[in-house]
């Protein structure tokens, strides 16, 4: 029975893992359109989590990672051919693996995105996973329902092992698990293939909803979160997290439903003081909803946002430790091969967590779980005091930028740059002419013009080193003229918002790399259809991308990004 509910757990990643083609889409999927309708009035108002596509992908959109997919399955068909051999060579079988056998079976030339079209699965990329309480439900759009009970019933009559079917009214479902306590519920409906776990005292109250029979009083759609995250500018995907009701269902405080599921496993909160309670939710408060949605999407790429949303008083704390970095944005300008940098003033961040400190120690928490904070709070003075902490705290940021590197026997050149932020550029040389003396008696002007670096004799490998320092910026260079791009970023105004922590990579021109590297194009030439397949698919979604972090008044930001190139193919051989 374990084979079963591998399966029923693994249609939803095929089947998410695969786009829609517009070849293999039916008249009824193409008429669907948004699920927000189907969807999003059976989650419960309450739910303390919902995510997911409820919007179909932009056909462009699939169609590229349609493209991408398929090699990718492919490279799975060996393997899986060499697992159904080592059955066929048995002459008994116990029953999960005769289930397994009839898996394979039934996968082998599948694996691909019309394959996968053919036993009934959808290429929209529609799925949402919802709480109905704490436990989740996932809902996978599915292309054609009486395709995918044909491959169970085919799966069934080959591997002679019935999985076991109930119903509900005029639902047929599955059901897996501990009829005492908790259990997983699968079924196929009409436009979806739904997947539930509930605790077994609340099959009567949570299994009509599950199976889409019964709607809530209030749905997230009634409750307006759809509409808030639409306002946001938000299309296709949406996403909410409610931390503080996480908290309270954990804590014992969300009613009947939540205090069976928590019995279900084995979670006694009654234990807890009423101050633990308090401390807890009021700790969680501080932080109380993730929200995250895709803000573009199309073949040519697209950006998601995901912000921890922040009490206003401690959104304004954060907001004022970013610090200017030269050259550091949230998408870095220009082309390069690759960036990572940090802003952050850390006196800002340590005056900030004295702040914290004294107020905890002033008035330290009464509940026992939280006595590690107590801890750390009377603690962190003491670590401030430390000579290097005070030095530390001069930091404000670093930019690394690499421009190019250029393959040049065993040791590469590359063309590189770093700036770092201080509040003391001249204590910061000081310190690192006393640990690497070449740089000791450097005189530099505070103009953001480069000058050599001696470093001919101990770094013979590294190409024109240089060094620049332009107000509260220390910036290095190495590689043919990088002393110009060294002095452009000096002079570049911060980005803004100031980010925090940012990272970006090219991933196209890192292939091409890779693509001069003998060793795995030894490995090609040797016949590696895996590393072939590895590297076509990567050709075909390559890309410049990019992840960014901020603070602003909302809270804690994230934005991911991604911009692919065109959708030639590269590597033939």
């Amino acid at each position: 029975m374990r084979r079963f509910l591998v399966l029923a757990l693994t249609l939803p990643i095929l089947g998410g893992a695969c786009t829609k083609a517009l070849s293999v889409r039916s008249p009824r999927e193409a008429a669907q359109g948004s699920r927000v309708d189907s969807w999003a009035r059976f989650i419960p108002g309450e739910t303390p989590y919902f995510f997911g596509n409820l919007e179909p992908l932009p056909p462009a959109f699939g169609d590229r990672l349609a493209g991408v997919l398929d090699p990718l399955l492919g490279m799975l068909e060996p393997e899986l051919a060499k697992k159904r051999m080592a059955f066929e060579h048995r002459q008994e079988l116990p029953e999960d693996d005769r289930v397994l056998k009839a898996i394979l079976d039934e996968v082998r030339g599948n694996l691909s995105v019309k394959g996968l079209a053919r036993i009934g699965l959808s290429f929209d990329l529609t799925y949402v996973v919802h709480g109905v309480g704490l436990f989740p439900v996932m809902r996978l759009g599915i292309r054609d329902p009486d395709a995918l009970r044909g491959l169970v019933e085919r799966i069934e009559a080959k591997s002679g092992v019935r999985a076991p079917r109930r119903k509900l009214g005029a639902n047929e479902y599955w059901s897996f698990g501990d009829a005492d306590r908790m259990a997983v519920v699968v079924a196929i409906l009409e436009d979806e293939l739904v997947i539930g776990f509930l605790a077994s005292s609340t099959a009567p109250e949570v299994l009509p909803m599950i199976l889409r029979q019964v709607t809530p009083k209030r749905s997230i759609i009634d409750e307006g979160k759809i509409a808030e995250l639409v306002q946001r500018g938000y299309k296709y995907s949406y996403g909410i997290i409610d931390l503080v009701r996480i908290a309270s269902i954990f804590l014992g405080n969300e009613g009947v439903l939540a205090s069976k599921q928590l019995a279900a496993m084995e979670i006694d909160p009654s234990p807890l003081s009423k101050p633990c309670k308090n401390e807890i939710l009021g700790l969680v408060s501080l932080m109380p909803r993730m929200v995250m949605g895709v803000e573009r999407i199309d073949d040519r790429g697209s950006v998601t946002e995901g912000i921890l949303e922040l009490d206003p008083k401690v959104a304004d704390a954060l907001a004022a430790l970013p610090a200017p970095v030269p050259g550091l944005a949230l998408r870095p300008r220009g082309n390069p091969l690759a960036t990572m940098g940090i802003g952050l003033d850390l006196g800002k961040t340590v005056d900030l967590l004295r702040q914290v400190a004294t107020r905890i120690q002033e008035n330290p928490y009464q509940c026992e779980h939280l006595d590690f904070l107590n801890e750390a709070a009377a603690g962190i003075g003491g670590a401030f005091l430390n000579p290097v902490m005070a030095q530390v705290a001069q930091f404000q940021g670093l930019y690394v930028m690499v421009e190019d590197v250029f393959p040049n026997g065993s040791a590469p050149e590359a063309r590189v740059l770093s700036i770092i932020a201080h509040k003391s550029p001249s204590m910061f040389l000081s310190i690192l002419g006393s640990a690497f003396p070449p740089l000791a008696d450097i005189a530099l002007n505070d103009d953001g013009v480069p000058i050599p670096l001696p470093l001919e004799e101990e770094l013979p490998w590294v190409v024109e080193p240089t060094l620049a320092v332009r107000g509260q910026a220390i910036a290095f260079s190495i590689g043919n003229g990088m002393g110009t791009k060294l002095t452009e970023a000096l002079g570049k105004s911060p980005g803004n918002p100031l980010p925090v922590f940012q990272f970006s990579y090219d991933g196209k021109r890192i292939l091409d790399l890779m693509k001069r590297w003998d060793l795995l194009n030894k490995a090609l030439d040797q016949g590696n259809l895996q590393l072939k397949a590895f590297l076509d698919a990567g050709q075909r979604w390559s890309g410049f991308y990019f992840s960014s972090m901020f603070f602003d008044r909302r809270g804690i930001v994230v934005k991911t990004g991604e911009e692919l190139g065109t959708t030639e193919t590269g590597i033939a051989r």
